[in-house]
């Protein structure tokens, strides 16, 4: 079944618990958020045995002590020379313009059967439908940093093209009061309208059949 979280790290945090884990776009939020306890980032360390970030904008941290490692993880060159058993990309493939690269920069840093966490915004999500209908700009699906937003059926299938098999498909919505009332009774007969869609893929050999 289906079903809708309200806090992405009840998936990732159950695969990242007790491993090697790589964070990818990792300094998604400013400096002063990353020192609050929400940083995804931070809460990936909190459990896993080692957590290794990187991003394009490097550590704004501070000096946090967490490792982060300034780097674009669409360069063909991009090597830590290691490998992990997860590999986090929290709210970054809507941003990556070269998604090959990218996917292929992941297989390289993963160990066999390694898993992919990917967190996204939902095009089919209830937020952007009404922003359609009403005629309103801006929003997620309009945002200048976008590259792309995915639904369910497109996130499956470019992992699926890249060697990578969805085990598991979670929505994510974030409350706030406002929406509560409105999303919540909807959410639950169509939970892939919420706003976000949480994609958990094994690396498969190249060899082994889709």
């Amino acid at each position: 079944m289906v079903r809708v979280v309200k806090d992405r790290f009840a998936i990732i945090g159950k695969y990242a618990r007790g491993r090697d884990v790589l964070d990818l776009g990792c300094m998604a939020y400013s400096g002063a958020q990353a020192a609050g306890a929400s940083w995804l980032h931070r809460r990936i360390a909190s459990v896993a045995r080692e957590a290794v970030g990187v991003d394009i904008v490097g550590d704004r941290t501070g000096g946090s002590g967490f490792r982060i490692i300034k780097a674009d993880v669409q360069d063909p060159k991009f090597d830590l020379r290691r490998k992990f058993d997860v590999v986090v990309a929290g709210e970054l493939i809507e941003h990556v313009a070269d998604q090959r690269a990218f996917l292929i920069n992941v297989r390289k840093h993963l160990r066999p059967g390694g898993i992919l966490i990917i967190t996204t915004p939902n095009a089919t999500s209830l937020g952007i439908f009404l922003r359609r209908i009403l005629k309103l700009h801006g929003g997620i699906s309009t945002a200048r940093e976008h590259v792309l937003i995915h639904d369910d059926q497109t996130l499956r299938r470019v992992l699926e093209i890249h060697g990578f098999a969805t085990d598991e498909l979670t929505y994510w919505q974030i409350e706030t009061y406002g929406k509560k009332k409105l999303f919540s009774p909807l959410l639950k007969i169509w939970p892939d309208m919420a706003a976000h869609i949480i994609a958990v893929a094994r690396m498969r050999s190249m060899k082994e059949p889709a």
